[in-house]
């Protein structure tokens, strides 16, 4: 329940707003998962590397940006998650 209380016009005017969050925040929850599946997977295929953390990057979507999403990374840097063009070290 809630710890404050709202009128139900106040509720009612907040309601897209907080649907549009929670969409981005679920959205940014399904990406991370995904990728980091795909690099479980290419880690078994490709015993010879391993895991090297995450970066961070924006996500511009039709729903707005999502800020902060955690790309796994290997430390061959070969994996590539399609969603963001390679950089830097990346590239080579």
């Amino acid at each position: 329940m809630r710890d404050t209380k709202v009128s139900y016009e106040e509720f009612r005017k907040e309601l897209p707003e907080r649907i549009e969050e929670e969409i981005k925040v679920f959205t940014k929850q399904l990406l991370e998962r995904l990728m980091k599946e795909e690099r479980e997977i290419y880690l078994e295929e490709n015993p010879h590397t391993k895991g090297n953390g995450y970066y961070e990057r924006n996500l511009l979507t039709l729903r707005g940006e999502i800020d902060a999403l955690r790309i796994p990374r290997t430390r061959d840097e070969v994996l590539d998650q399609g969603f963001f063009p390679l950089q830097g070290k990346e590239q080579q």
